[in-house]
């Protein structure tokens, strides 16, 4: 027969207990001098630093677009957060949904489009936008920490903004 005191509660690595605990979260804003807009987003142990940097005119009038703004993502990771070299190395993307961010391209596809669905593009004609993700330590939900981090970044850019994504 099973005492009443068998049940145990099971503790994660980070000392939350698994029945669904959101990780602390933590958000400081203007962290960056040059940056037009940044944001310092924390999850946990999980952080990422965004810039936001524009909007600006384009440095090669073939990438110009007369109607909207083109948003590029770059993205790098440290050496203390990446377990892969590969994605030390830091590559670009733009809405054209190029593969750049770790695990796996539907990541890549998901942020890009996400962050292209929430800025209101039409508003800056001719213009780049360019947010810059640095995952400064990587401990599970780097997407959504990364999500949050681009967003909070072009908000304190001023960019103007259709709506605010919200992941977990």
């Amino acid at each position: 027969m099973k005492s009443p005191t068998a049940h145990k509660t099971h503790r994660r690595p980070d000392g939350r207990s698994s029945g669904g605990t959101l990780r602390p979260l933590a958000c400081e804003m203007s962290c960056l001098q040059r940056a037009d807009g940044s944001a310092l987003w924390k999850a946990g142990s999980t952080s990422v630093l965004a810039a936001v940097y524009g909007p600006v005119a384009p440095r090669q009038s073939s990438k110009e677009n007369s109607s909207k703004a083109l948003i590029t993502v770059l993205c790098k990771q440290t050496q203390t957060a990446g377990e892969h070299s590969s994605a030390q190395k830091g590559s670009s993307a733009s809405i054209n949904n190029e593969e750049w961010f770790e695990p796996s391209s539907s990541s890549s596809s998901f942020l890009v489009d996400m962050i292209s669905a929430c800025v209101k593009t039409e508003a800056y004609p001719r213009t780049v936008i360019q947010i810059v993700l640095s995952i400064i330590q990587a401990d599970g939900s780097v997407l959504a920490c990364a999500l949050h981090a681009a967003v909070a970044a072009l908000l304190d850019a001023g960019i103007m903004m259709n709506c605010l994504p919200v992941a977990t």
